[in-house]
């Protein structure tokens, strides 16, 4: 029981005690008066008052009673308040651990998946078909004969191998392939070096690359093609690492 509560209960027991001590003094001089035979019959309003001030005394104590019945159920409600509370915390806590785990397991999966990938190779491929020298198109356009002609580098067909790679990967090496295309030669066999010409065919000597989005980036290698008798095909292996 908490000290105010203990103070309200003695206070209210006492004026309850004293209230009807003088109730029944009072009650006691008004006989007196009443068999007294030179007092007049006026009625005195002490005995209401008193009345009065004994049903405020029994209510403070009640009040005060209730209360000290009530407040251990007060003290287990905010106790059971705060372990839920404490409770919720927790399993926020604990949701959230779970959530960065998570993405931290997904992170290295991702990375690993991407480092796999990254040793063996991202292809880009290519089909050229034989080139057309500008001379040879607009003497055809007139309907006039004209003997074949194969065309010069200056007019060689061009086109640029990109490969995707993650934004933050270094290049460990790249590899150039060419061969016709209707060869069944292995790749393995048709590797060529940058800028290295094989059968009016040639890689630039040197790669490009440009930034594709927020997480990849592009890596390119251009590819001309002059040959006139026949269709070459161009492949570029590019290995990164992370």
């Amino acid at each position: 029981m908490s000290d105010p509560v203990l103070a309200a209960i003695i206070a209210a027991l006492a004026t309850l005690v004293a209230t009807i001590m003088q109730l029944r003094a009072s009650f006691a001089r008004e006989a007196a008066a009443r068999s007294s035979a030179g007092s007049s019959r006026r009625k005195s309003g002490a005995p209401m008052l008193l009345i009065f001030v004994v049903l405020i005394a029994a209510a403070s104590g009640g009040f005060a009673l209730s209360h000290w019945i009530t407040a251990d159920q007060r003290v287990a409600n905010v106790e059971l308040q705060n372990g839920m509370k404490e409770r919720i915390t927790e399993l926020d806590r604990t949701a959230t651990q779970l959530t960065q785990a998570r993405a931290a397991e997904r992170a290295e999966i991702e990375t690993h998946t991407l480092r796999q990938i990254g040793s063996k190779g991202v292809v880009s491929l290519a089909a050229l078909a034989p080139c057309r020298p500008a001379a040879s198109l607009a003497a055809g356009a007139v309907g006039t004969p004209q003997p074949a002609a194969g065309c010069t580098e200056s007019e060689a067909t061009t086109v640029t191998l990109c490969a995707s790679i993650p934004a933050n990967a270094t290049v460990a090496e790249l590899e150039l392939y060419t061969r016709p295309a209707e060869s069944d030669t292995p790749w393995s066999a048709a590797r060529v070096q940058p800028g290295q010409e094989l059968d009016h065919a040639r890689f630039a000597p040197s790669v490009t690359e440009a930034s594709d989005s927020e997480t990849t980036k592009l890596v390119c290698q251009a590819f001309s093609h002059w040959a006139s008798d026949k269709a070459r095909t161009a492949r570029v292996v590019v290995h990164y690492r992370l």
